[in-house]
């Protein structure tokens, strides 16, 4: 008897089909409200709402500041995303005025803290009421990460000395000890009587500037900065019981939500003249004066009219200094999937988790649908194809 039930356990267990996961996304746009120009995508879940700010600054390293949050209409869940921002630590001076206009990077000071306080400090800032903040967890980069970054960055000292070279109120500008932190960090706090977990990810890079003045007496001043920046960051906040069962969503929102690619470039142009408007003898910041044009209405002139680009040059996995969404496949490996409009020319990418190996793309209002097993959609619906990554 015990022998036929043993068998009637694993002919039920063999014969059940395997749990099926599937979840469906939608793509909302990002409008920037002075110029009307599609900037940015959000990719959430159905039941998600999103909101977002675009504020334009005359910050020469953050002429647009990009906030976007998707929100859950049923649980206490937050993804949000914050664009790139860059400070100046001017390391020999022993009172640094936090938020003070920094002339020579033309953006302003602030002292450069651990990250672990930064996240602490973010926390209290949205939630001022949270105590018993702890972290939880971090996530360990892969063998030879840093060097590659570290790499990537000596490149970009090379471009920097370049613009440094042109500036003639210096004899000499020295820069030096490039450092490249990634994170990913998972905290949890109270907050209103709640228990809440927080994962954040992000990557801080700075750089160390000597500048060596000169004047009419041939005495020289010798000035030491540090340059440095927290590259965007992602995060998900939830209730500590909802935490696990929306972490898929905040990676599929983390992978595919990103700004077009028109309006990166036009952000690029826009730096590029605000050198020229904010030049060494442009000293008038704190009188209120204007540039010659709004750092809104140089977005508006450089930003190509058509539609929005959200295509790859390179795969998301692959590690860059100017985005941190690769950091996702460092805590989920990911599998990439393409497709493309008839009214597009360059291919566009989805990344998934693995485990997840059926992709479909509605033709109609570009949502998605991810699934563990094959699924029979209705038509409008097209099957994408995974790509190998090496």
């Amino acid at each position: 008897m015990k022998k036929f039930l043993n068998i009637l356990i694993l002919f039920m267990l063999t014969a059940m089909p395997a749990f099926c996961e599937t979840l469906t996304y939608s793509s909302i746009p990002v409008k920037d409200e002075k110029t009307g120009f599609e900037i940015a995508r959000v990719i959430v879940p159905e039941n998600f709402e999103v909101s977002s700010t675009v504020e334009w600054t005359r910050d020469f390293e953050n002429p647009a500041k990009l906030y976007m949050q998707a929100k859950s209409k049923e649980s206490d869940v937050t993804f949000s995303y914050l664009s790139s921002k860059s400070y100046v630590d001017n390391l020999k001076t022993q009172e640094l005025k936090n938020g003070e206009f920094d002339y020579d990077f033309r953006t302003v000071n602030k002292k450069m803290v651990s990250p672990d306080e930064y996240f602490r400090t973010y926390i209290l800032s949205k939630n001022p009421d949270a105590t018993k903040i702890t972290n939880l967890s971090s996530v360990d980069m892969p063998s030879g990460m840093d060097e590659y970054l570290i790499g990537l960055m000596y490149q970009r000292i090379d471009e920097l000395n370049l613009t440094a070279k042109s500036d003639t109120r210096y004899s000499k500008i020295k820069i030096t000890n490039p450092i490249i932190v990634p994170q990913v960090v998972t905290f949890s706090y109270q907050s209103n009587g709640k228990d809440y977990k927080e994962t954040f990810l992000t990557m801080f890079t700075s750089v160390e500037y000597q500048f060596t003045g000169k004047n009419k007496n041939d005495k020289s001043k010798i000035k030491d900065k540090k340059f440095w920046t927290r590259k965007g960051l992602y995060s998900i906040k939830a209730e500590s019981k909802d935490y696990d069962k929306f972490f898929d969503d905040f990676i599929i929102f983390t992978a595919n939500s990103m700004p077009n690619n028109k309006a990166v470039n036009a952000l690029e142009h826009v730096k590029q003249e605000m050198v020229i408007e904010l030049n060494p003898y442009f000293v008038d910041y704190n009188k209120k004066s204007t540039l010659k044009n709004r750092p809104s209405d140089l977005f508006r002139r450089y930003f190509e009219v058509g539609l929005p680009d959200y295509s790859y040059i390179d795969s998301m996995i692959k590690p860059t200094l100017s985005q941190v969404r690769w950091l996702v496949n460092v805590i989920v490996p990911q599998s990439e999937f393409s497709y493309r409009k008839i009214n597009q020319v360059w291919r566009q990418k989805f990344y998934v988790p693995q485990k997840f190996e059926y992709v479909y793309m509605n033709k109609t209002d570009g949502s998605w649908v991810i699934s563990t097993e094959n699924q029979n959609l209705k038509k409008g619906w097209i099957t994408l194809k995974p790509n190998h990554l090496k």
